[in-house]
């Protein structure tokens, strides 16, 4: 009864700020842990300190996600998706759209996100949307195009101005998702320079954007073969998401994060890089499912993660020698996984690795 009673009063609050009785004052309870600053190692006491029982419960589906179990994620998200408030059930069918991603629900997924980013559309185009939840329906679209490859006719819904009313953590989560496009692009130095000032101007440490920004940091000083820098990168990232488990970044990123998992974490911390190999092997079958879905290629499903790894360093023009010493692994053993990569994505020439790997 008092769940009911919260999410009228929040219904109210929306069609008054719409009517233009209300200050637009910010986008409440739009996903709350990622607009937290807590120390390493507090996230589940900063989840029981919110006071609001729907604001914790999406606190929870992101805490679930992020560690990798987005089967509980969807559970605690499914009965808000249908809500009348948008500030409720935008953050509600993201946290769907993406946990359905790794847990085989490609479809799913797929029709959610594009269900948001149409609504990005409608809302855009309505005189008197609040400037709020214009920027948090920009957020939801841009992100769902660019971290998903998701097909699109312009890039207007990401654009920075669209995005002034995010509060601060989310902000800085906008700015990973801006750095992951352009590093994508190939344009390390650019990223950087993106992840850089996100972090300079950060007011605090928002850890679920920020173990996010490092992340793609390692991205671009790996395409830019400095991999002391990349290595400085993950260990702040680890440092970060160790504490309280958040391993789903490491997971998503797997293959772009040129065999440091395994370098970095494998022998030291064998019970969490078993659960970030889980992760990612989930994360990765949906990944290629939505991967083949514009490109018909299911060759790239035949690659272990290790073999992805080597094959993703070595379509951005490593060496077996420089990719032996990234992944602490003998050039025997890089020339045995080429090998392989090679049989399995039916080529005989690592310049054509780029066509499976890197589009």
């Amino acid at each position: 009864m008092e769940q009911k009673t919260l999410r009228t009063k929040r219904d109210t609050e929306y069609k008054t700020e719409k009517s233009g009785n209300r200050h637009d004052a910010g986008c409440p309870a739009f996903l709350p842990l990622i607009n937290s600053a807590f120390s390493p190692g507090r996230c589940l006491e900063t989840i029981r300190a919110v006071e609001d029982p729907v604001q914790r419960d999406i606190a929870f589906a992101e805490y679930h996600y992020f560690t990798g179990h987005p089967k509980e994620a969807i559970r605690v998200v499914e009965p808000y998706m249908k809500s009348s408030d948008p500030y409720l059930c935008l953050p509600a069918c993201f946290m769907y759209a993406y946990a359905s991603f790794s847990t085989d629900g490609m479809q799913d997924a797929y029709d959610t996100l594009i269900s948001l980013r149409g609504s990005f559309k409608e809302i855009s185009e309505q005189e008197d949307t609040p400037h709020s939840l214009r920027s948090l329906t920009a957020f939801i679209s841009g992100a769902a195009q660019i971290l998903l490859y998701l097909p699109s006719e312009d890039d207007s819904a990401f654009k920075m101005t669209n995005l002034q009313a995010l509060p601060p953590g989310l902000r800085s989560f906008a700015c990973y998702v801006w750095a992951h496009r352009i590093c994508s692009e190939g344009d390390f130095a650019k990223s950087l320079g993106i992840v850089e000032t996100a972090l300079a101007f950060q007011s605090e440490v928002y850890n679920i954007a920020t173990i996010y920004l490092h992340v793609v940091a390692v991205m671009d000083y790996i395409g830019l073969k400095e991999p002391e820098k990349a290595k400085e990168q993950m260990q702040i990232a680890w440092e970060l998401a160790r504490p309280d488990g958040l391993f789903e970044v490491f997971g998503e990123h797997h293959a772009y994060l040129g065999g440091l998992v395994e370098a970095m974490f494998k022998k030291d911390y064998p019970e969490e890089f078993k659960r970030i190999i889980e992760i990612t092997c989930n994360f990765a079958n949906g990944w290629r499912k939505m991967h083949r879905k514009f490109t018909g290629d299911h060759l790239v499903d035949n690659l272990t993660t290790t073999e992805f790894a080597v094959g993703m360093l070595a379509a951005q023009g490593w060496s077996n020698r420089e990719i032996s010493e990234q992944m602490d692994i003998s050039i025997n053993t890089v020339k045995f996984h080429m090998m392989e990569i090679l049989n399995k994505l039916e080529i005989s020439k690592r310049s054509e690795l780029k066509e499976y790997l890197l589009r």
